[in-house]
Parts: C-alpha cells; sequence; structure tokens
C-alpha cells in the first residue's frame, strides 16, 4: 500500500511556502517535478519519458518497468469551516520505501515550518509591542488606549494559533463547549471562567516573552482573554441566558415599554430634579443601555458600576440619605433605560463576578423584580 501524508496549517502558512517545501524535498530526494499549478505538485522519479502532446502523459517503455517509476503528488485544499489549509501527499505508484522517505522528509520539514511559525508570532507579537512603542514613546509613552489596543492584538494572535500549543488547547475547549448544550449554563459559564483564569496565568508565567516592553501589556491580558472567548461564544450564551429568563424578560419590557419620566418619578416618589441631577441621571441612563451592546461581562459590568458611580456622587452632601437616593435613582434609571433582556444580562455579569461586585448586582437584580412585582 502506498504512504500518504494528511496535515491540516493555518491560513498563515501560504500555499505557496507549503509547494516550496516539497519542491525542495524532491531535490533532495532526486526526484523531478513533472507537474506545478497553484494548489499542487506531481513529482516523478527518473525511469519516464515526458511526451507533450497537449496534456503531459507518462509513458513507460517496458510494462514491467512501471512499479520501478515512483511516482507523487502533493495536492492542498482549503477546508472553510475549520478555517485552515488540508495538504494531502501521497504516494501514487512505484517503490513504496522510496515515496515513503519522501513523504517522511516533507512531514519533518513541514513539522519545523510549523514551529518556526508558532515562535515568529511570539516574536512578532513582541516586536509589534517593540516597534510601535519606540514610535510612539515621544508623544504618549503611556497612552492607555494605545497598550490596550496592542494587548489585544499580541494575545488574540497568541489564541488563534489554533494548531499549536497554547492555542489548541483553547481551539479544543472552543469547540467542547458548544457541544456542552446540555448542561446548565450557570455550570457552563463558571467553567469558562476558570478556564480563562487559567489561560492568563499560564500567559503570565510562561508567555511573557521575558522582555521589557511587554511589561506594560500583560495589565490587559484578563480582559483581551475574556474578550476573545466572549467573542466566540456570546451568540450561545446570551441565548441559553434568554431561554431561562424569558418571561421575566417579557414582563419588564410590558411594564416599562410605555412609561414616561414623569410616572417614573410619580410612582418612585422622586421629587423633581435639578438640572445638575437630571443630567447626571441621563447619563446614568446611557451607560445602563450600553450594557446590551457589550459583549464582555467586565465591559458590562464596568457600564453599571460606573452608574452607580455617578449615583453616588449627586448627594454626597446628604450621606445619611445616601443609600436611600442610591436604591431611588436606581430604580428611576433602569426603568427608563429600557435594557434589553435585564435578567439574562445582570444573571450573566452575577455568575462571572466576585463577591464584592455581586452585592451591587443582587441589589440590581432585587430591583428588577420589584418592578415586575410592584411597578
Amino acid at each position: 500500500m502506498q504512504p500518504q501524508y494528511i496535515c491540516e496549517l493555518e491560513f498563515q502558512v501560504s500555499t505557496n511556502h507549503v509547494l516550496d517545501v516539497f519542491q525542495n524535498c524532491l531535490i533532495k530526494k532526486q526526484f523531478q517535478m513533472l507537474e506545478r499549478d497553484q494548489t499542487q505538485i506531481i513529482g516523478i522519479k527518473e525511469n519516464v519519458a515526458v511526451l507533450k502532446n497537449g496534456l503531459k502523459k507518462v509513458f513507460c517503455m517496458r510494462e514491467d518497468n512501471f512499479e520501478q517509476v515512483c511516482l507523487v503528488r502533493l495536492s492542498i485544499e482549503t477546508n472553510q469551516i475549520k478555517c485552515v489549509r488540508v495538504v494531502i501527499l501521497k504516494g501514487i505508484t512505484g517503490s513504496v520505501p522510496e515515496n515513503r522517505d519522501l513523504i517522511d522528509l516533507f512531514q519533518q520539514q513541514i513539522d519545523k515550518l510549523t514551529n518556526k511559525k508558532q515562535q515568529d508570532i511570539y516574536n512578532e507579537a513582541s516586536e509589534f509591542v517593540s516597534l510601535n512603542q519606540t514610535q510612539d514613546n515621544q508623544e504618549q509613552p503611556q497612552n492607555p488606549y494605545y497598550l490596550e489596543s496592542t494587548a489585544y492584538y499580541m494575545f488574540h494572535k497568541l489564541l488563534c494559533a489554533s494548531n499549536y500549543g497554547l492555542g489548541k488547547q483553547v481551539n479544543d475547549y472552543l469547540q467542547k463547549f458548544q457541544t456542552q448544550t446540555h448542561l446548565p449554563i450557570k455550570h457552563n459559564v463558571q467553567q469558562l471562567n476558570l478556564f480563562i483564569n487559567q489561560i492568563v496565568e499560564t500567559l503570565f508565567q510562561s508567555f511573557n516573552f521575558g522582555k521589557q516592553e511587554t511589561i506594560q501589556i500583560m495589565p490587559y491580558c484578563k480582559i483581551s482573554i475574556e474578550k476573545y472567548f466572549y467573542l466566540k461564544l456570546y451568540d450561545q450564551i446570551m441565548q441559553n441566558y434568554h431561554d431561562v429568563y424569558k418571561q421575566q424578560n417579557q414582563l419588564f419590557h410590558q411594564k416599562t415599554r410605555s412609561i414616561d419620566n414623569d410616572q417614573v418619578k410619580q410612582a418612585l416618589q422622586i421629587q423633581d430634579l435639578d438640572n445638575y441631577q437630571t443630567l447626571r441621571l441621563n447619563e446614568v441612563v446611557s451607560e445602563l443601555q450600553q450594557i446590551e451592546h457589550m459583549i464582555c461581562p467586565k465591559e458590562k459590568l464596568k457600564c453599571i458600576l460606573i452608574g452607580i458611580g455617578i449615583i453616588k456622587g449627586i448627594n454626597v452632601d446628604k450621606i445619611q440619605a445616601l443609600s436611600v437616593d442610591l436604591i431611588q435613582y436606581m430604580k428611576y434609571t433602569l426603568v427608563l433605560s429600557k435594557v434589553d433582556r435585564p435578567f439574562s444580562q445582570i444573571q450573566l455579569l452575577i455568575d462571572t463576578s466576585n463577591q464584592q461586585d455581586q452585592v451591587n448586582l443582587s441589589m440590581i437584580q432585587g430591583i428588577l423584580e420589584w418592578v415586575n412585582n410592584n411597578f
């Protein structure tokens, strides 16, 4: 039986690069290239006449010599679903040991190529940080927006290398998560958070590059990794939460969709607000409305914490009344924000936040239930 070799490569490994590697292997094993096009190469080992008559044909002078002619074919296909190149190298005819030697050599070269590409990813990410940091040092050496966007680029590129090391581990977990539809969503999300923490710890321990220029990037590691996973899984996760809290979300929507400012104030017995208070509470409403447009839980939580911070700053001179005002103003802003499917959004944050943040989130969850029961 003729040997064959099949492997999957990331798109970062170009088709021409693979073909060039195989062509070099042909030369080393004293094969000749019979045909090459954009996606394949046919190699042949001597004792054959190549006739050109419209199409290339293989002609052997004696029938019993045919088995002594070694023919191999390399083809490269594209798997659009998995987003990989599929490389197939097969022996067609001839000496099995000679064909196997050629295929083994090609496999070794491909392994070296993929390992080099993985190292190039780390080096490129580190060089990207160093180069851009050098260019920006004179203008904005500590610009947080630059650092955050650079972190996204660097960490996302590491995790996208799904055939190698850490990237393969991430890819396997994503595929596993997408099939665990029979498990409670809370369990799946909590396990996802644990896995994200493991990835972050691994990156801090093993992939910090050992270079000074990456130190400023590492504080953005956690949010970058979390955003990568939720970009892949957000639709599935939120749909599961929506299925669980469908009735509560619909009831909240019915209670709040047609109500206006004055009706909310009257229902909550809130006195007339001055211009400053109105302006600040409108800012809170704007922050809450952004929750449904955010994908990453930390970004959603940030909107809520900013809103709470604004409310606390409105009546700093009324310390004793602050807790009462906080609850009333949160009710007021939550009703006016008309957040889409708020019970699903808040429960996701409760399942992904620490105990300190869960205190505020539980308060908001209680307000949502109060609106459904009393508004």
